[in-house]
């Protein structure tokens, strides 16, 4: 393994850490692009940990494995990538959910209802999902942070009913909010959700929730 692969997966990790992390710098426009200088690379003492992961991961893989963890933890430390099991677990996960995204979608949606009728609720509360009230958040967003719904999901849902817009409109400020929305918008362009998705996010919904949408 030469060091050159050991440098670039380091600087993989830089970029989207930054990209995580940061309201300037986007992954996809620098296109991975970061200011980094092997010299300096090769005195790291972590360096050996990248040399690890490259041993492993390696392009298009390299690039999910680190934002599978990203996405749990930005401020995940190389150190526990290279050796904590629960890290390619998450990882083996995030690629289930990647490769059956329609299916999960269409489980989650199935869940919202199920909730509902537990909580009492009838179609024509569908809509009570999306509301904002004082010192609460919309009861949506709490179905995913219970984890009764996947981030991905959550994110097809805005992309197919746009939830997200006034949300930041009326949450704007709040801590838990604005980071949670950062990451979403980071997020979303590793998804590549398409034109064909969309569409059948929009048939699911209207299936379940025809007389409300």
């Amino acid at each position: 393994m030469s060091e050159a692969t050991a440098f670039n997966a380091y600087n993989k990790f830089i970029a989207l850490k930054q990209h995580f992390t940061s309201t300037s710098y986007d992954f996809f426009k620098y296109k991975g692009k970061v200011r980094s200088n092997l010299n300096t690379f090769k005195t790291k003492k972590d360096r050996f940990f990248f040399e690890k992961v490259s041993r492993k991961y390696e392009g298009d893989e390299l690039i999910i494995f680190y934002v599978s963890n990203l996405i749990k933890n930005r401020d995940i430390w190389i150190g526990e990538l290279a050796r904590n099991a629960a890290c390619e677990k998450t990882y083996l996960d995030w690629k289930k959910r990647k490769q059956s995204l329609t299916y999960q979608f269409q489980s989650d949606i199935l869940s919202i209802k199920s909730n509902m009728n537990h909580l009492h609720q009838v179609d024509d509360d569908f809509n009570q999902l999306f509301l904002t009230k004082p010192d609460e958040y919309p009861q949506l967003f709490e179905f995913h942070t219970e984890g009764t719904i996947s981030l991905e999901t959550l994110i097809g849902i805005n992309l197919v009913l746009g939830c997200f817009r006034p949300w930041e409109r009326a949450l704007s400020g709040d801590v838990i909010w604005d980071d949670f929305y950062h990451m979403c918008i980071k997020y979303q362009p590793f998804l590549e959700y398409n034109v064909k998705q969309r569409n059948k996010f929009k048939e699911i919904l209207w299936k379940e929730f025809a007389s409300v949408i």
